[in-house]
């Protein structure tokens, strides 16, 4: 659908779901020419509401709150399996399936070092000021892979792939969807030492990895590097989490701080670059999310991170304002290659060709 302007603060809407009619309270952000609505929830979550379902809405200049985390756990539980338990922290509400020990791990990972390690990234590396979450940060682990699995064919179609999957965000209900890692890695019944020693293992580092990517995911869409249902490009969407993901590999913790060299994308880089890139693949990354998908992702989230911790490193002021312009991109419109493009070129030069020679370069020489 066509979206347009955005609107005022909505006190509530009155949609017809099935045979009942539903009051929902938050704020309509935009609205499409055939009048259906992007819709804010008070628990930040975004829905897509069409003509045909909303029987009223009530508009008010006065600001509709967040609920508040207790209620979103409340709310939480009523939605979930039974056995989930609530835990709340600053910023975070986390749901959990699995041991009280295994959530405070989350906890401690998500809100004392990632939560931290953002703030101190945009305050230092880019020089801005971040907004403060308007919503509780919601984040759901279940208690193993198959409850996860009947969670994402529930929620997201039976359709959907599970077999790589560890966690996702997503941008509609805005939450962090993960399961208990130490269950791939035959944990079952442990304490806080010994889960915080078995995801220190080698082989937990991907799968702590991916968890920390999700969550800087729904940071960037929460503190004002993203806004969500806009047109951001994928290759910073996704090379700024994967420079976030890097793992300490020398750090018994398993991850420390963001902007680390992440070697398996920088051997996946060096292999695209000696056997497939072509000339003008800033260009191509840049102007089109086509990369991203099919048999060419792999060399794209390589390709996207490398050009992330190149930029970061050798034009961190340039990234800043670039980063301000696609978090204003507006909600629910197509933002075409050439314009694309034309942004990138505005904060980094029209000189795409001197600057892919910088860039490899650059890599070239890290170790």
């Amino acid at each position: 659908m066509c979206l347009i302007a955005p609107l005022a603060v909505a006190d509530e809407v009155v949609i017809q779901k099935g045979e009942k009619q539903l009051t929902l309270a938050g704020k309509i952000l935009v609205e499409a020419q055939d009048e259906s609505i992007l819709f804010q929830t008070r628990v930040g979550e975004l829905l897509i509401l069409t003509a045909d379902q909303i029987k009223s809405k009530t508009e008010s200049i006065e600001v509709v709150e967040a609920l508040s985390k207790e209620k979103i756990g409340e709310q939480l539980l009523k939605e979930l399996p039974a056995g989930f338990k609530i835990r709340i922290s600053k910023h975070y509400v986390i749901a959990y399936q699995n041991e009280d020990a295994y959530a405070k791990w989350i906890e401690d990972l998500y809100e004392d070092r990632l939560f931290k390690e953002f703030q101190k990234f945009a305050k230092k590396k880019l020089k801005m000021e971040l907004s403060e979450p308007e919503f509780p940060l919601v984040a759901i682990v279940f208690a193993s892979k198959p409850e996860f699995a009947r969670h994402v064919r529930r929620t997201l179609g039976d359709e959907a792939s599970v077999d790589d999957m560890i966690a996702y965000y997503n941008q509609m209900t805005n939450r962090v969807v993960m399961y208990d890692l130490t269950f791939d890695l035959h944990g079952g019944d442990l304490d806080d030492r010994r889960i915080k020693e078995i995801l220190s293992r080698r082989a937990a580092i991907p799968m702590v990895a991916t968890i920390i990517h999700e969550a800087t995911h729904q940071l960037m869409h929460n503190r004002g590097l993203q806004t969500r249902m806009a047109d951001r490009p994928l290759w910073i969407n996704e090379g700024l989490a994967i420079y976030f993901e890097a793992p300490d590999l020398d750090n018994r913790k398993g991850w420390h701080h963001p902007g680390l060299v992440h070697y398996d994308r920088l051997i996946a880089f060096r292999d695209y670059l000696r056997t497939q890139r072509q000339p003008g693949s800033i260009e191509s990354l840049v102007a089109t999310d086509i990369r991203f998908h099919g048999e060419t992702s792999l060399n794209a989230y390589a390709e996207a991170w490398a050009l992330v911790h190149f930029l970061m490193r050798k034009y961190p002021k340039q990234m800043a304002s670039y980063l301000k312009a696609t978090a204003s991109m507006p909600r629910c419109k197509t933002i075409d290659g050439p314009a694309r493009l034309t942004e990138f070129k505005k904060h980094f030069g029209d000189d795409l060709q001197k600057l892919d020679q910088q860039f490899l370069k650059y890599i070239s020489r890290l170790k």
